[in-house]
């Protein structure tokens, strides 16, 4: 299985992932301009990019993705990156229906039991100092 990163700060948080796979999954086209790119790198933001990524992972992959939490006191680094070039920016809704579509499977959203706004898999979060993570979680 694949492993990713999501990174936390005090506000928000993003998950890790190779752009090329965004590619591989048909879904570049679809993230918002609130996730963030550097390099072959996208963080996707938590409420909307990321909850894409995991269905259509889920959907071409037959598995849910994998991912370590991490961390990062104050405002993360992450947020100075640039942002990702979207094309435009649709709502959950639309962007779930058209990820539904492309896969022709019914889709059933799963609310978090943390919030219920919040459509991303809530995980038990493991903070971890962004001094103390591997150098390959951040392409600075």
């Amino acid at each position: 299985m694949r492993q990713f990163a999501f990174h936390h700060d005090s506000g928000h948080g993003w998950l890790q992932v190779p752009e090329r796979l965004l590619k591989e999954l048909g879904i570049e086209h679809f993230i918002s301009r609130f996730s963030y790119k550097k390099d072959d790198q996208v963080w996707l933001e938590e409420d909307m990019d990321a909850s894409l990524f995991i269905e259509a992972f889920k959907s071409e992959k037959g598995e849910m993705p994998d991912w370590h939490d991490y961390f990062e006191e104050g405002e993360s680094r992450i947020r100075k990156f640039d942002a990702y070039p979207a094309n435009y920016d649709r709502d959950f809704g639309e962007v779930m229906r058209k990820i539904s579509e492309l896969k022709k499977k019914p889709f059933h959203p799963v609310e978090s039991p943390i919030n219920p706004n919040h459509s991303f898999m809530a995980r038990e979060e493991v903070r971890t100092p962004v001094e103390k993570l591997p150098k390959s979680y951040f392409v600075y």
